[in-house]
């Protein structure tokens, strides 16, 4: 009879301390990797692997403590000393952990690819350093091949003309010495033979022929050529005008070294604005005589992701540290970077600089289409007037955008994105509601009353907020004449400001909202006019 097998599960298997003995024999004492794990009861069935309790034998695992993270049994949830600890079904932490274990192999074995790629792509960079290395080593040696060439041609030339100047000026002295020589030969003769005149004792024949001697002489002192000083004589052996200035030239062979890139740019934010669909921007460069050109890059922020660098617009050979960029949306915010540019390449890109531009002036008119019948609009489209007998009076064709049930108009232009400003004047009317609503918002229902529109009111001098049927009564100073609604999209506020006179005092309310949809500005009166002043710049409040 064979011995059965045993099986050890090894979730739980610990071994204590134990003594492990090395190479040289000699015993090591110590924790394993598998000190803290516990024994547990071995099986003999190698396909079943059932792992048993510890504390309660009989029992077998089918719950996992989630704060002790450890299997466990019944018993020990119900009277053990689990009883208080959360625990979870054994499969489902199973599941769990397995799929978690599975997800992060994967992953690891995704991160292993990458690594066996990058490895690859490492080895291939190096190759490529030395062979880029080599070439501008050899591209080096060429450079400075041709800077001897050329040094060794010009002293070739240099020398030769010395040679050929020296050749001309030994030539005119030679010829010089040949003259003064003959000269030389003339001028000892004549003396020589005035000389033997000179002895004549007699009177009567030196008188004879002095005459003639002393014209030969004469002749031969007014033919001797001048001669130069001595002072003229060493200036002929100057050779000051062919001297080499390396004065200049030294110093930059000394400091020959290889080209390197400016300092990167860095804007000068408080001299940089922006308008409605252009940017000016000004930057500085520590080393200016670095640089050849600049290139600016740019694209619009996103707050909620990176800019990806294929969606930047460049404008590259900026020869001066400022530019405009023009073509840019109003109230828009646009990220640029600035880089300089020479021939040893391009810098790293300066910080980025936020700029957002400015908002477009909104401009709308009164949408006749959408006003309710008793409300008259004004040919400039600016006006609207209640007149209960309008409708009466006037043949209003039915549209689907006309209000129906309640007396009010929507402008002609949405708000869809930025920050839009307009101003109503209230002077003439004691009941109004003034707001903004979505293009679908109901023609049956009042602006404010649902949940696509949003308005202030004024009504028997008590003025109130609304939206979704529902109302806050506000407190003014003094009725206002004139009321500002500022709608900032992107943040969903609309902003209620509220001016009276005299001194034009302001008081402000907002909705903080989600805007879904454009927004139209909307308007509802019921008591005289109201008059819409738009075109307006965006205040700071």
């Amino acid at each position: 009879m064979t011995a059965p097998q045993i099986y050890v599960s090894r979730a739980n298997l610990v071994l204590s301390t134990s003594k492990r003995r090395t190479t040289n024999g000699a015993v090591r004492t110590g924790k394993t990797a598998f000190a803290d794990h516990k024994f547990v009861v071995p099986t003999v069935d190698p396909q079943t692997k059932v792992l048993m309790c510890t504390e309660h034998r009989e029992e077998k695992v089918n719950l996992f403590c989630v704060t002790d993270d450890t299997p466990v049994c019944s018993l020990c949830k119900l009277v053990g000393r689990h009883k208080e600890h959360e625990v979870k079904p054994l499969e489902i932490t199973y599941n769990e952990q397995k799929e978690k274990l599975a997800k992060d192999v994967q992953e690891l074995v995704g991160i292993n690819t990458e690594m066996v790629h990058y490895i690859a792509k490492l080895r291939s960079l190096c190759e490529m350093v030395e062979q880029n290395f080599s070439k501008m080593e050899a591209s080096v040696k060429d450079e400075f091949s041709r800077l001897r060439m050329i040094v060794d041609e010009r002293e070739k030339a240099m020398v030769g003309k010395l040679h050929d100047e020296k050749a001309r000026r030994v030539e005119d002295r030679k010829q010089q010495v040949a003259v003064y020589r003959k000269t030389l030969e003339g001028t000892t003769a004549a003396v020589t033979y005035a000389q033997e005149a000179l002895k004549e004792p007699n009177e009567g024949c030196f008188l004879q022929t002095s005459k003639a001697i002393s014209k030969r002489v004469r002749m031969a002192i007014d033919s001797t050529p001048s001669l130069q000083s001595s002072t003229e004589l060493v200036d002929q052996l100057q050779l000051k005008h062919f001297q080499i200035d390396f004065s200049n030239l030294v110093p930059m062979l000394g400091q020959l070294d290889f080209l390197r890139l400016p300092s990167t740019p860095e804007f000068l934010t408080d001299q940089c604005s922006a308008e409605e669909s252009s940017v000016y921007l000004r930057w500085q460069c520590k080393d200016v005589s670095a640089f050849d050109t600049y290139q600016v890059q740019y694209a619009r922020s996103y707050a909620s992701s990176a800019i990806v660098s294929s969606i930047y617009k460049t404008i590259s050979d900026i020869n001066d540290v400022r530019t405009t960029i023009s073509g840019l949306q109003p109230d828009t915010q646009y990220t640029f970077f600035v880089r300089a540019v020479n021939k040893a390449g391009q810098t790293p890109r300066s910080e980025g600089l936020k700029v957002r531009t400015k908002t477009a002036a909104f401009k709308f008119t009164l949408d006749p289409d959408t006003a309710h019948p008793d409300l008259d609009i004004s040919d400039d489209g600016c006006s609207v007037t209640y007149d209960s007998a309008g409708s009466s009076r006037r043949n209003v064709p039915t549209r689907p955008e006309r209000f129906t049930d309640y007396v009010a108009v929507l402008g002609n232009s949405v708000v869809s994105q930025g920050r839009h400003y307009w101003e109503i004047d209230v002077s003439k009317s004691r009941g109004y509601r003034i707001g903004v609503a979505y293009r679908s918002t109901p023609r049956n229902e009042y602006i404010g009353s649902n949940n696509s529109s949003w308005a202030i009111q004024c009504h028997n001098k008590r003025f109130a907020l609304w939206h979704q049927n529902k109302s806050q009564t506000i407190q003014l100073s003094s009725p206002p004449s004139k009321i500002g609604i500022l709608v900032d999209f992107s943040s969903g506020t609309l902003t209620c400001i509220t001016m009276s006179q005299p001194g034009n005092k302001q008081q402000i309310y907002s909705f903080q909202t989600k805007f879904r949809e454009s927004l139209c500005p909307a308007f509802a009166v019921w008591d005289n006019c109201l008059t819409v002043i738009s075109g307006l710049p965006t205040p700071t409040i």
